[in-house]
């Protein structure tokens, strides 16, 4: 279930990477345009890392629990 929880973030944080890219390669020289391209940008990876932090976590506590459960 978080794989493919994962698997669908994965999936935002690409769609969130090209529409950046898009408005950035179609700003026409718009600093707005641009401002609003690197801000998606970075939005989109701060919550990749924030995924993937706390996919981490999830995994080691995960597999600790498990561990601790079903060797005793």
């Amino acid at each position: 279930m978080i794989d493919a929880f994962l698997s669908v973030l994965g999936i935002i944080f690409l769609v969130l990477m090209l529409y950046g890219g898009y408005l950035w390669m179609t700003d026409r020289g718009n600093d707005d345009s641009v401002k609003k391209a690197k801000n998606v940008i970075q939005a989109a990876i701060i919550g990749l890392a924030i995924v993937l932090i706390s996919f981490s976590i999830s995994y080691f506590v995960i597999t600790k629990l498990g561990d601790a459960t079903l060797t005793k």
